[in-house]
């Protein structure tokens, strides 16, 4: 049994995934350390949708860059698929992605899959990912860029090298389904949901007091990224009904779950998506609310040790 795969990105904004036939949805998160701010609300609609998730990273061959990553899904561990995209060429490519994706395993207990062109298959000695174990998601385009409609992947795949075969291959960047106006990454996972679910779970299974964290990217904080949020969140009032909105916990609550949720914050009471990013862009209005210094100040600090830095950094970023 196969499944049927799409990857999108922030070139998808605005994709309906329950009008996308397909069986699983793989979310570009990040490239290098720059996110796509779509992708919290890709996630989330693929899974309200009923599909298999992953995320992935476009990875720029650092592997510090994993630290990174792995900051921006935790949120996501044991629901989905972790997937390193290494498809920068360089000589230390094999090197620097097989230690990412240990700094991955090490920072998730989840071990991740590699992502790599055929034609970089061929030019380095990926022995080293071979036999570590780690699940090759091949992309090879036999038919090159020939628009194909559907899941019909053409005849032809060569076995890859090193691996000898593959649990996924992405067989083009062309491919036209119903309900997209546009080119889709086409994929075919080889197994059903359950092998699926299987690269989605935990394989670390030691005390997890003897698993060293990964530390978020080094993303300081100034005082006044902190203090510009702080006063946004304390002071939004639902523009709607004009009531008042406890906007601080609310951002809290949000974060315990994922640090992306800050961005598709649901009004639990009126049930009404809001955009998060705008409804503090609103809020930045000096005479909004009277907030003592102390009150910035402790706001921020709660802020500081709740969201990651990157949350912070762009929703100040946002407010300016």
């Amino acid at each position: 049994m196969t499944l049927n795969v799409i990857d999108i990105g922030k070139d998808q904004a605005g994709i309906n995934l329950a009008a996308v036939p397909c069986d699983a949805v793989i979310v570009g998160v990040c490239d290098a350390r720059v996110n796509n701010p779509y992708a919290d609300a890709q996630y989330q609609a693929a899974r309200r949708a009923g599909k298999r998730v992953g995320v992935y990273q476009y990875f720029r061959n650092d592997p510090a860059e994993a630290d990174y990553f792995v900051s921006q899904i935790r949120g996501y561990v044991g629901q989905a698929m972790i997937i390193i995209d290494a498809e920068t060429d360089a000589p230390n490519m094999v090197a620097a992605t097989l230690g990412a994706a240990q700094r991955i395993e090490a920072g998730t207990g989840v071990k991740p899959v590699i992502y790599a062109p055929a034609y970089l298959l061929n030019k380095y000695d990926w022995t080293p990912a071979v036999r570590a174990g780690y699940m090759l998601w091949l992309a090879a385009y036999v038919a090159g860029d020939a628009a194909i409609n559907g899941f019909n992947p053409p005849a032809g795949l060569q076995p890859p090298k090193w691996w000898g075969s593959c649990g996924m291959w992405q067989f083009t960047s062309t491919g036209r389904l119903p309900g997209w106006n546009g080119n889709l990454d086409l994929s075919q996972f080889y197994g059903n949901g359950a092998a699926w679910d299987a690269y989605t779970k935990p394989t670390i299974t030691t005390d997890a007091n003897s698993v060293t964290p990964i530390k978020e990217a080094d993303m300081p904080l100034t005082p006044t990224d902190l203090q510009a949020v702080a006063r946004a969140v304390w002071g939004y009032r639902n523009a709607a009904s004009n009531d008042p909105c406890d906007m601080h916990q609310a951002v809290l609550n949000a974060a315990a779950t994922t640090p992306a949720a800050v961005w598709a914050y649901k009004n639990p009471e009126a049930g009404d998506a809001t955009d998060m990013r705008q409804a503090l862009v609103n809020a930045a209005q000096p005479a909004t609310v009277a907030l003592t210094d102390q009150q910035v100040t402790n706001l921020a600090e709660q802020l500081r040790a709740t969201l990651p830095a990157a949350t912070v950094q762009a929703l100040a970023q946002k407010l300016a």
